[in-house]
């Protein structure tokens, strides 16, 4: 019972906080709650104010400002311009100051645009602002005259005032009604019948919000008995009703209601009165929509009901006018709740075919609100598809079309469907089916050598893309083998698993996308190269060979144990003699010449280990045979590459185990000789310098091994620009474009699309897209740099800039890359809201993202009003969203979020964003009141909205005459 109580009493204050603003909000006068500065007490007078409205409207009431030594009886009187008496009243029950008000014995309306004449009697003191209606005053649809002549008054009280003195306000007024209107005004039936008894009644609708004040219906002479008049919404739910009295014997007959109603637009409703011996109709009268002012009739081809009496009625013939009609007023200034939509808003470009919508109701979202979601490709939205989030503030729909325009638009009702206010309309567009963008090569690209026979081959964009596939074309040997068409068809994932590959063998690939509406080029070919595999009881000429083993997964955070043990009955131990390897090979030494050996590898984290791999076995060869060295293949600089700097890095690889090989280069700027120009290198890589400009160089390369050597290569050209190097802004080249990279160390390349000689760079590196806290690594001589020790799961932001010393480029856009997670928690990127954003709210929803793949389980977020999260309030949550239900103040917040694996790892936290909600509003959680109560109301008299607060001890239903 406590409870029931409550909720009637919170229940009672929310409709007094809406619904009586709207009350008072209906009725307007000129001067609100101005007071004078000054008064006078020279004489009795008839004062009064020239005045206008801007449109058609009922006069309801005469008001004026009462001083406290004013004394005697008023008459309050309403002129036309030139002193017709429209109106008059005697003014009872003063207060002894202040402003008075009494009711007309019957409203006047007045015209829009005409001038007239308010006046009240003063007696013995009288209130006056010189120069107070100099100007125009305005008050909604109320105004003063500004005519050089206004603040009229008479010296005879009684009498027409026309007179004036120095514009003076005397603060005489009057309080206006909206007119009633309806729907049939004085049209009469063609017809009458005699087959009931029925109800009958009208769809109808209004434009405006509107109070209902009466029914009415046309009564023919024949009909009698009782007649009772509802009103009923769409559903069926009756509203109100009301038992005609005094009825005349035919005629349009009134009757009003209790209380008025209010109703809204966007809403249908329903008014019927009964009939009983005969009623008047006019066949076809309702199959088109009469309008008048703010109310409608509804043309839905089943206007014009009928059925039972006292019932709903649904049934219609040739929609047929019956005549039952209504009386209603415009409600001015209505108190609504407003709907603010948030996403997807202003023409938004979405790049999917799924939107997410959300939006808000600026003040909180209330109790037993409910939401209408109308989505349309009509600017106008005549017509459009209807969907129902119920008291959800966010929807998704699926479907979308791409290249398609979208409007929309969100409805806030109540529980029984009627609609109160609706939003602005707001417009998206989906990605249209433009040409399948060309896909970028990622891995493996530039000839590695992989050390697997079933690698995996990346790929990514560059431009917004969704719902492709992809085709792609993997052959042995060089670019130039690729003949255009695929042999993996009907990928659909942005990579490939191979299997089966020969070793020691150079792959070529490349990839193109597939859309709906073709494909794109195929992507610039890459190649890579497979390690040499030995066979089961391979032999090896050397007794330092290098022992190579693959996962065919991530292995991101591994170490390694090998054992190895010599003879071929030799039992393994399970215990390694090469323990904490960080790489996928092992480098042996000493082995005995024509001795046999068996191998066994296993992985590690942490404190796990996998299970040890099938043995391999080798054989060392009883001596080292002379035989003829491969060539090395020059990789770059080659084909006349424009070289933009004086220095480059010459690049090669030999296809085999390097291992006891060193390199003899011959560099030229004309033709080579066959004498080496560098000798005895290590490594595939040599920095050449000083290089001249606008320079054609040839260059070769030749092996050396046990003092033997190989053959030179095929001659490789390239050509150093003749431009002068400046300090130009980088372009970012790898990682970009949030691309997830599967390792956790990773080089970043850039390049200048100008000479780069005797150039150097700072690189800024950071977890932030803003670019704060960065890592600086300053005066790099390369336009690469390789960073270690990156974390999973991890979005880093990257910049670049060139400096020759003196001259520093702008830093380049910034890129963006993240590190795959693995089984790792991801860190979350945040969405919305951030950048200390002003909110219309204070239960705002945050909103993140994850910028790579990752088994998440939960999210953690935080929020706090200082920068340091201290006593941060922290949730739980499994979506990517988290609403503040309440308990926001007006100033500013900090959020932020981590995420969780399903073992309970935890990412790092995202960058802070921040906030600034709406001033909160709420009801008190009150005890239940002793006694019935009614608290003054504030403010106070004549704002344009007040609350008034009440308590009731007990249930039940009361009503409120304002």
């Amino acid at each position: 019972m406590l409870k029931t109580t409550r909720f009637y009493s919170f229940c009672f204050l929310i409709l007094i906080t809406i619904l009586l603003p709207a009350q008072l909000l209906a009725q307007n006068s000129i001067f609100t709650n101005q007071v004078p500065v000054s008064s006078g007490n020279d004489s009795d007078y008839e004062l009064g104010t020239k005045f206008t409205a801007s449109q058609a409207i009922l006069v309801k009431s005469i008001r004026f400002y009462k001083l406290a030594g004013e004394t005697g009886v008023h008459t309050g009187k309403l002129w036309s311009s030139t002193g017709t008496l429209l109106g008059s009243v005697v003014f009872t029950g003063e207060t002894a100051s202040g402003w008075q008000v009494q009711d007309l014995t019957s409203p006047v309306m007045i015209a829009a645009g005409t001038v007239y004449v308010v006046s009240v009697n003063a007696n013995t003191e009288y209130p006056i602002t010189q120069n107070g209606l100099q100007s125009v005053v305005t008050n909604g649809i109320l105004s003063s005259v500004a005519d050089g002549n206004n603040g009229v008054f008479n010296d005879t009280p009684g009498s027409f005032p026309t007179q004036s003195y120095n514009n003076s306000n005397y603060f005489v007024d009057l309080v206006t009604a909206p007119l009633p209107g309806t729907i049939f005004t004085t049209q009469l039936p063609q017809n009458s019948f005699n087959d009931g008894p029925y109800e009958m009644g009208t769809k109808f609708t209004v434009s405006e919000v509107a109070h209902v004040k009466s029914i009415r219906y046309y009564k023919v002479p024949g009909e009698s008995g009782v007649h009772t008049g509802r009103l009923w919404d769409a559903s069926g739910y009756q509203i109100a009703s009301v038992t005609f009295t005094n009825e005349t014997a035919s005629g349009w007959q009134v009757a009003l209601l209790p209380n008025t109603i209010e109703i809204y637009p966007e809403n249908v409703y329903v008014v019927t009165v009964n009939s009983n011996v005969e009623y008047g109709a006019t066949p076809g009268g309702l199959a088109s929509v009469i309008t008048n002012g703010i109310i409608s009739s509804v043309a839905d081809g089943n206007n014009g009901v009928f059925g039972t009496p006292g019932s709903f009625p649904t049934s219609s013939f040739n929609n047929g006018n019956y005549f039952r009609d209504v009386e209603v007023e415009e409600v001015l200034n209505p108190f609504l709740p407003p709907v603010e939509l948030s996403w997807p808003i202003g023409g938004a470009l979405i790049y999917s075919t799924t939107g997410q919508f959300s939006w808000y109701l600026p003040w909180g979202m209330g109790i037993g609100f409910h939401f209408d979601l109308l989505l349309s490709t009509d600017p106008a939205m005549t017509t459009y598809t209807v969907y129902n989030p119920g008291s959800n503030n966010q929807f998704s729909v699926t479907g979308l079309t791409p290249g398609e325009t979208y409007y929309w638009r969100v409805r806030v009702r109540n529980v029984l469907g009627w609609v109160y206010n609706s939003s602005a309309i707001q417009s998206f567009a989906t990605q249209g089916p433009a040409p399948a963008p060309v896909p970028v090569l990622s891995w493996p690209i530039g000839n590695p050598t992989v050390y697997t026979l079933a690698p995996k081959l990346f790929w990514y964009h560059n431009d917004a893309a969704y719902g492709l596939t992809y085709e792609v074309e993997v052959v042995a040997g060089e670019p130039s083998a690729l003949t255009g068409v695929a042999n993996y068809p009907n990928v659909t994932n942005k990579f490939l698993q191979l299997a089966g590959l020969l070793s020691g063998t150079k792959y070529s690939w490349s990839v193109r996308s597939i859309s709906g509406t073709g494909n794109s080029a195929w992507s610039a070919p890459q190649s890579f190269t497979t390690h040499t595999v030995a066979n089961v009881d391979a032999v090896v000429y050397v007794t330092n060979p290098t022992l190579y083993w693959y996962l065919g997964a991530d292995g991101t955070g591994l170490t390694y144990e090998v054992e190895l043990v010599q003879g071929a009955l030799t039992a393994f131990t399970g215990t390694p003699n090469y323990p904490n390897i960080t790489f996928l090979s092992q480098a042996l030494s000493g082995l005995v010449n024509g001795e046999v050996y068996k191998w066994k590898v296993r992985s590690k984290r942490g404190l796990e280990y996998s299970g040890w791999s099938m043995e391999a076995k080798f054989s060392t060869f009883p001596y080292v045979v002379n035989r003829p060295l491969l060539v090395p293949t020059p990789t770059w600089p080659l084909g006349g590459a424009l070289v933009y700097a004086s220095t480059t890095e010459l690049r090669w690889w030999l296809g085999v185990s390097t291992t006891g090989y060193t390199y003899d280069i011959e560099l030229r700027a004309g033709a080579l000789t066959g004498t080496p120009t560098a000798i005895d290198l290590t490594g595939n890589s040599f920095l050449i310098l000083s290089l001249a400009s606008s320079t054609n160089y040839q260059w070769a390369i030749r092996a050396k091994k046990n003092g033997q050597y190989s053959a030179w290569s095929s001659p490789a050209l390239f050509t150093t620009t003749g431009s002068t190097p400046t300090a130009t802004k980088p372009i970012a080249s790898w990682p970009i474009g949030g691309t997830t990279v599967y390792t956790t160390n990773q080089q970043l390349s850039w390049y200048l699309n100008s000479a780069s000689a005797g150039l150097t760079y700072n690189l800024k590196v950071s977890t932030n897209p803003g670019m704060s806290g960065a890592n600086v690594y300053s005066n790099l001589s390369t336009s690469y740099y390789a960073l270690t020790g990156l974390q999973l799961g991890t979005t880093y932001y990257w910049q670049v800039q060139s400096t020759n010393g003196s001259v520093t480029s702008d830093f380049s856009d910034v890129a963006s890359f993240v590190t795959w997670s693995g089984v790792w928690a991801v860190m979350p990127v945040v969405g919305s809201p951030v950048d200390g954003i002003q909110l219309n709210t204070n239960a705002p929803v945050l909103s993140w993202f994850l910028p790579t793949n990752g088994n998440i389980a939960s999210y953690e977020v935080q929020y706090a009003d200082n920068p340091d999260f201290n006593n941060a309030v922290t949730q739980s949550v499994s979506s990517t969203h988290y609403t503040i239900a309440s308990g926001l103040e007006n100033s500013t917040y900090f959020w932020r979020v981590r995420s969780f694996n399903e073992t309970g790892d935890a990412s790092q936290f995202s960058n802070a964003a921040s906030f600034v909600p709406a001033s909160p509003t709420s009801v008190e959680d009150q005890t239940i009141p002793n006694d019935f109560v009614v608290s003054q109301n504030y403010p106070n008299p004549f704002n344009p909205s007040t609350v008034i607060r009440i308590q009731l001890p007990v249930d039940g239903f009361v009503k409120a005459i304002v």
